[in-house]
């Protein structure tokens, strides 16, 4: 008896199988000649596989735009990475004050919003601050240029505004 519910079994079974395929092929058919009398109907079907053509060469040069743009990242950040270890390997030797500046200028404008009226001297990686920052800005300030790579030192000189008297800011 359950040798012939198995067997009932596997032959419904086989029997849905069939019929899932023939309608998934008789689908694929109407619509591949859905498809066909879109593209090739005499009125507008020229139109239809011209802009088709348009739209396919479109996503093509998008997606090769977007295949080197991700390219160049990768390169990019590659090169990063390698000179990131290479400075750990090989000591580089002092920093240019020159280039010590801009590094710090280049943080800053990361760590805080009011810095024009910030004047920043380099000697030797000692750096000295002067002029004028909010008070609430000037311990952000301080921190990122302590830790700018090639920074010895920093020497706050900053003016202080005495209190009830605010800093303009621009």
């Amino acid at each position: 008896m359950a040798e012939k519910t198995e067997s009932a079994y596997r032959e419904s079974k086989r029997a849905l199988t069939a019929r899932v395929k023939h309608a998934t092929l008789f689908t694929a058919g109407f619509s591949l000649g859905a498809l066909a009398a879109y593209l090739f109907d005499p009125h507008q079907g020229a139109r239809r596989r011209a802009l088709l053509g348009d739209q396919s060469a479109h996503a093509a040069r998008a997606s090769a735009r977007r295949g080197l743009k991700l390219l160049r990242h990768s390169r990019n950040q590659l090169e990063g990475l390698v000179a990131s270890a290479s400075s750990l390997v090989v000591p580089s030797g002092p920093t240019s004050d020159r280039k010590l500046l801009d590094r710090i200028r280049s943080r800053l404008g990361h760590a805080a919003e009011h810095t024009k009226k910030l004047e920043i001297e380099v000697r030797r990686g000692d750096v000295v601050l002067k002029g004028e920052v909010p008070e609430s800005e000037l311990s952000a300030i301080i921190e990122t240029i302590r830790t700018t790579r090639g920074v010895r030192t920093v020497s706050d000189s900053i003016a202080r505004p005495e209190p009830g008297v605010g800093v303009t800011v621009q």
